[in-house]
């Protein structure tokens, strides 16, 4: 729906379908990704859907190489590690989970961002080093997340 369409005291909660579906075109064609953080009220299905459909977009173009970064304006992060071994079905869904878990623990929607899309990428590296760049599987990324997770504390 359009926003001039948006009848006057109504909200809009997601992004709907044709815009995920735009916006993954989109990031699909980049070579840098300038992501805002979560779309819509993230934090309550189904309005996940449209964070959820970002993410998977993400992956997949970082998986031709394109640079994410992550910013609010103010403070920016830059991933520049793209990782075939996260090029799987359900790996955007372990990413966008990660951000809202993140998110639950009280850490603000750009450091949620950040932090997910760092731990993400790190566990396809881990797996890339036990099993290879392919096989993997979105259980086996969300499984390697808090390896992944335990490196960054413990450094």
């Amino acid at each position: 729906m359009a926003t001039d369409a948006i009848p006057k005291g109504w909200a809009v909660f997601d992004i709907d379908a044709a815009t995920q579906h735009d916006f993954r075109a989109r990031l699909l064609r980049a070579k840098t990704i300038f992501w805002n953080g979560p779309m819509g009220v993230f934090e309550t299905p189904p309005f996940d859907a449209g964070t959820r459909a970002i993410a998977t977009a993400l992956v997949d173009a970082g998986k031709k190489g394109a640079v994410t970064v992550v910013s609010d304006g103010k403070r920016t992060y830059v991933h520049d590690a793209p990782n075939p071994t996260l090029g799987v079905g359900g790996s955007g869904d372990a990413l966008g989970g990660a951000v809202a878990a993140f998110l639950a623990r009280g850490l603000t929607a750009l450091a949620a961002s950040a932090a997910a899309v760092w731990v993400h990428s790190r566990a396809g590296a881990l797996l890339a080093a036990e099993i290879g760049e392919s096989g993997a599987l979105a259980t086996d990324i969300v499984d390697a997340m808090p390896r992944a997770l335990r490196e960054i504390l413990t450094k």
